[in-house]
């Protein structure tokens, strides 16, 4: 056996693509909610990514090869053909998100088993995915989830100065905001220009994608980025008007800017995502601890999305806290939830909400310990977090596995952007890159 591999010499990027297949599938099936089927499959996937993980450690980034990447794409073609469609889509335009999806699929799969084809055609998926993700948009206009009616009520309160927290929003029964306030501000334009905050999110998909393309790595990357718009139910999730392609975006986003040694934006696109939702915390201490970030850059962020959230817990403290904070934390358990602690309720057991604090402090310990010091080892050891986070936490749903399987995808590309400062050195390659 040679030094620093597997038993079996299993490429890290393999055991990525099982990963993200796995979680993705998982939640994918039933729209995100539990099955015995799917709980499996994304507990599966989290002891994947946990191999794939400590193999990057052991053997350093190495960027996707051929054999990864068709694998990829063959799984995101049978996906886009099973789980194309959103929960409440209908009508003609419902039959132009899946065929665009498809074809968006299908020609990633062409890139993948093709060696040599111009650059060009590489843009071929993406507008087709974005195409897709109009067309489901389109499809359902009105969704019934409260989430579509919060988020379009904060645009429009902050198209009118209004603050987001301590209202009730019509056709959501009364729900609060959630979320932290730059997942509303974000999709403010969107709002006003075309009526729906769910073409800011397909954007956030999109910066993703072109942030992954800029990394580096040639066709290997051209390849991944196509895949971060090709997750099963990804239209379901935009449907749905959850911020988690924002978050997506966002830190994608900042690992492309560190790596451009554009620090300055990277500080400001990690400050936004630490600002768009609370688990995005969570990347905190791994950020702190990637040399080519540092603790001085991740204070900066966390200090700038201080001040950012600051300014509506003055405007109103106790709506604020009640919305963002309270609200979650007081959410009932839920045995439609994706999660071994639904799993755990089912079996007849009363699990307590107070372990869950106490065992992502341990998680975090372990992911800043064990996760490589470099740009893969802070996006993988983001998603580990989150994973882990959805397994144990009480409400566990697509939206969230979906930020999961997106960051996987992007820890693929930043295996390609490499780090000068990595912990790790690569030995001889597992396979032959395409890049």
């Amino acid at each position: 056996m040679q030094r620093g591999r597997l038993p079996l010499g299993v490429d890290p990027n393999l055991l990525l693509v099982a990963a993200w297949s796995l979680i993705s599938v998982g939640a994918a099936r039933l729209f995100g909610t539990y099955t015995p089927g799917a709980i499996v499959l994304a507990t599966a996937g989290m002891v994947v990514l946990t191999l794939a993980i400590a193999q990057v450690r052991r053997v350093g980034p190495r960027p996707p090869g051929r054999s990864s990447l068709m694998l990829a794409a063959v799984i995101a073609t049978v996906a886009a053909q099973v789980y194309a469609a959103g929960q409440h889509s209908r009508g003609p335009a419902e039959a132009w998100a899946h065929g665009l999806l498809v074809a968006a699929a299908f020609t990633v799969l062409l890139l993948a088993c093709t060696p040599d084809w111009p650059r060009w055609l590489a843009v071929g998926p993406l507008v087709f995915a974005t195409g897709a993700g109009i067309a489901g948009i389109v499809s359902s206009p009105r969704p019934s989830i409260d989430d579509w009616h919060m988020m379009q009520g904060a645009s429009q309160a902050l198209l009118h100065f209004q603050n987001i927290y301590g209202r009730s929003w019509p056709g959501s029964v009364g729900h609060q905001f959630p979320y932290l306030p730059v997942a509303a501000i974000l999709v403010v334009p969107f709002h006003a220009i075309a009526g729906d905050v769910r073409y800011g999110l397909l954007a956030g998909l999109v910066l993703a994608a072109v942030a992954v393309r800029r990394m580096g790595g040639g066709r290997a990357t051209a390849i991944v980025a196509c895949l971060i718009m090709l997750l099963p139910r990804g239209l379901h999730g935009i449907e749905q008007s959850w911020p988690e392609p924002l978050v997506l975006g966002l830190l994608a986003g900042t690992v492309w800017a560190v790596g451009a040694r554009r620090t300055g934006l990277a500080v400001v696109l990690f400050a936004g995502a630490l600002a768009t939702k609370q688990t995005a915390l969570l990347a905190v201490p791994l950020a702190a601890t990637w040399p080519s970030f540092g603790w001085r850059r991740a204070l900066t962020s966390l200090s700038a999305a201080t001040v950012i959230v600051g300014a509506w817990f003055i405007a109103a403290p106790r709506a604020f806290v009640e919305d963002a904070i309270s609200y979650n934390l007081h959410l009932p358990p839920r045995s439609d939830s994706l999660s071994l602690f639904t799993s755990a309720m089912r079996a007849g057991f009363k699990p307590s909400f107070t372990a869950v604090p106490v065992l992502m402090i341990g998680c975090v310990v372990l992911a800043v310990w064990k996760s490589p010091r470099n740009a893969a080892g802070f996006v993988l050891g983001t998603a580990w977090l989150l994973g882990m986070l959805n397994l144990l936490n009480k409400q566990s749903f697509f939206n969230e596995w979906s930020l999961v399987g997106g960051l996987v995808i992007v820890g693929m590309a930043a295996m390609c952007q490499g780090d000068r400062q990595a912990d790790a050195v690569p030995d001889s390659p597992a396979e032959p890159s395409i890049a």
